[in-house]
């Protein structure tokens, strides 16, 4: 069973307000694979794939996932699924689900959430099963099969198993950490929050709201309410446009939500003794938890004397912060996988975005930017990891930098300097 299954298990037993639902197995998905005769076609594909080639692996995951798609259901299949969401008092073709993944097997042991095929998706009547069959097809995403390449791993051990959720009505939706995971603080907790729902594993650019909130008094110590470009409609991050570009949204949660989040996710934090990464909807005034997943904090020892000596500089470029470290360097723009062959070590990578191809080289480097991205995603997971100065969102980046400038990069200020200071 994934672990993301007996989590919320968990939650359920201890009395935290869930969604009803029910668990399609991974026995269904290699039923599937069975019943469709797909193992051994996907073994043929995989058997002409040249793993270090980003390309060649993300044609062959193509392919294997259109296989997958095209796969029939039984019609037991098709049946049990109808007598659970009777059970749930829904009808199928009326009933809209919220889909959550979680890995079994090794791969559940060895994906970080950096590469985990993990996010959430909504789905509504008989488009459930084309939603499974999308789910399962992450299981070959490229990213999946350069992992289970790279550390050997039997591409079929692993099997997925999928909490399906029955949805309701959903106002507004978000996510919580129950510590400030970028510069460690337990005695902060993070909120974000979208109007209706977010599938926030797979959005970029979300129009979120984000709250500091005291853990120990529920206050909030700090907000940033997103503005939204008029014309658009998109969240504006840019600090010099707004005026007539941007308009302010309302807050999409009340004081008294806030509150009830925190309790929530200090009660969470408490009963798994451990900091937790909560998402979470409201439904007619309720808040119900969704998913959680623990996080892994970080710490920098950055000293005071590190932390003045910026006070005389200004940066000449700005981004999201994602770890509290500081690292100088000499920058390596890299504009595609093939490019990593000249990094070196202790460089400064200067990137386009994130990806799993650039992970030899993220090893190598002291501190990354890179031109997209927000917090708490895949460049957050690594710097975590590895614990090296990281700042995304940093836009036109691999145009205004070139390659041997020395910069220092402030992973918590999330600002980058002419100038190796350290």
């Amino acid at each position: 069973m994934g672990r993301k299954i007996l989590r919320v298990d968990e939650l359920a037993r201890a009395g935290f307000p869930i969604l009803e639902g029910f668990v399609i197995s991974s026995k269904a998905y290699f039923q599937f694979l069975s019943e469709n005769s797909l193992k051994s076609k996907i073994l043929h594909l995989l058997t002409t794939t040249y793993f270090e080639r980003p390309e060649t692996l993300t044609q062959i995951s193509s392919h294997i996932k259109k296989h997958i798609m095209k796969g029939k259901f039984s019609d037991e299949f098709v049946i049990e699924i109808d007598d659970e969401t009777r059970s749930l008092g829904g009808i199928l073709n009326q009933t809209t689900f919220i889909l959550s993944p979680s890995l079994t097997g090794e791969h559940g042991k060895t994906l970080t959430l950096a590469n985990h095929p993990s996010p959430s998706s909504v789905a509504k009547g008989v488009n459930l099963f084309i939603s499974v069959k999308e789910v399962w097809a992450r299981l070959f995403e490229p990213k999946i099969l350069f992992h289970s390449y790279q550390h050997g791993l039997d591409f079929f051990h692993s099997g997925i198993d999928i909490i399906v959720q029955k949805s309701v009505s959903i106002e507004k939706s978000g996510k919580m950490f129950t510590i400030d995971p970028v510069a460690g603080d337990k005695t902060k907790i993070i909120i974000k929050s979208v109007s209706g729902y977010s599938e926030w594993d797979n959005k970029k650019g979300e129009i979120y709201d984000y709250y500091v909130i005291s853990k120990k008094t529920s206050t909030i110590i700090d907000r940033e309410i997103a503005k939204r470009d008029a014309v658009s409609g998109r969240k504006n991050t840019n600090e010099n446009l707004q005026s007539l570009h941007t308009i302010p949204l309302s807050s999409k949660i009340s004081s008294r939500e806030i509150v009830s989040l925190a309790e929530l996710a200090r009660k969470i934090e408490k009963h798994f003794y451990f900091p937790q990464e909560v998402h979470w909807v409201v439904s007619n005034g309720k808040i119900f938890i969704t998913k959680i997943q623990p996080i892994t904090p970080i710490f920098a020892n950055t000293s005071k004397d590190k932390k003045t000596l910026f006070e005389k500089h200004f940066p000449i470029m700005k981004g999201l912060s994602l770890s509290p470290f500081i690292a100088s360097g000499f920058t390596r723009v890299i504009y595609n996988p093939q490019d990593i062959k000249n990094v070196k070590p202790g460089e400064i990578l200067v990137l386009t975005h994130i990806s799993p191809f650039y992970l030899p080289a993220i090893k190598k480097a002291r501190a990354v930017i890179v031109e997209t991205g927000e917090k708490n995603t895949y460049a957050s997971t690594l710097a975590q990891t590895l614990g090296f100065a990281a700042i995304v969102g940093v836009k036109n980046a691999t145009k205004i930098l070139k390659s041997g400038i020395a910069v220092t990069v402030h992973g918590e200020k999330g600002h980058v300097y002419k100038g190796g200071f350290l």
